[in-house]
Order: C-alpha cells, then structure tokens, then sequence
C-alpha cells in the first residue's frame, strides 16, 4: 500500500485589511513600539564595561629575583659589528681558519697573509653589493643620472689598487 496522504487545506490566516487601514495600522504598531523601547531602555540601569585588569605575574619563588614591570623600548637600533671588529686576534685567527680552511693562518701576526687578503676582499665585495642595491633603488625611483653618478662612485671608491706589500708578500708561505 501506499502512503496514506491528508487531504490539502488551505492555511486560516487573518482577514487583510484594506491598504488604507493597512498603513494606519502599521503607523500605531510603531508608535507602540518606539514607546514600548523607550519605556525598556529607561528602566535598565546605565551599563558600564569593566576596567581591563592586567594579571600580575606570579612573584618569584627566590628572594634574589627580581621582576620588573613590562616596558616597551624605542630608539635607534644598536649598530650592527662586522665578524672583524668583535674578535680579537685570536678571534679573527679562528675566524680566517674557519672561513679559509686551506689557508695558513700564523698565530699572533701583523702581516697580512692570503686568508686575511680574501676576509677583507669578501667584506670589500660585500660592501660593493650593498651600495649597487642602493644604486637599483634610485634607478627604480627615477633617478637613473643619480644612480649612474652613485655607481660611478662606488667604481671609483672600492677599485684596487696595487700595495707593496700584498705584492711581495711570499705566497710560499700558505703553501706548508
């Protein structure tokens, strides 16, 4: 057998009023209602938020700790220090060792040798390529004569010259 289905009947509503009595009727309900809300929100009691309470850390469980309070710093960055300047000699000797693991590094020197040569021609390169990313900015900006002017600096102030020393010095002695 099938399913047993109820005979459809049309839903009972309310008469409709006509469309005059319809917006009489709607301007009373608003005025009900605008009296309605206005009586409610005069009875409620004027609300006000919570102060924002931050916790307080726990103290500390030694007496030779100290907490103190949450501070926020601005200013200037501290300047950042190349590998070079934050060693000492025996410093930098380990640094060239590292860097420049075939190289003979002699402890305690004031002569240049070849891995203090290519430590200082890495930083000259390094520099070189910080001041042409400077020269790419300007040229991006507009400024292509003040970029070209900029990278003829840079030419003229990191080209290498010859020095005796590095010259004569006996490449001999970093081959032991």
């Amino acid at each position: 057998m099938g399913l047993l289905t109820a005979p459809l009947v049309p839903a009972q509503s309310s008469p409709v009023p006509p469309p005059d009595q319809q917006s009489q009727v709607s301007a009373e309900k608003e005025q009900l209602s605008s009296h309605l809300s206005t009586l409610i929100k005069e009875s409620l009691p004027a609300y006000t938020p919570p102060a924002i309470k931050t916790p307080e850390p726990a103290p500390p469980e030694h007496s030779d700790v100290v907490v103190l309070p949450k501070m926020v710093i601005t200013g200037d960055t501290p300047r950042k220090f190349a590998e070079r300047e934050l060693d000492s000699k025996a410093g930098r000797t380990r640094l060239l060792r590292q860097r420049y693991p075939g190289a003979v590094v002699p402890p305690d020197s004031h002569l240049p040798n070849y891995a203090a040569l290519m430590l200082a021609e890495d930083e000259r390169l390094e520099h070189i390529a910080e001041l042409e990313n400077i020269a790419e900015a300007l040229q991006a900006t507009g400024e292509a004569k003040m970029a070209k002017d900029f990278k003829d600096e840079i030419a003229r102030g990191f080209a290498r010259g010859h020095d005796a020393m590095i010259e004569s010095m006996d490449r001999s002695y970093n081959r032991r």
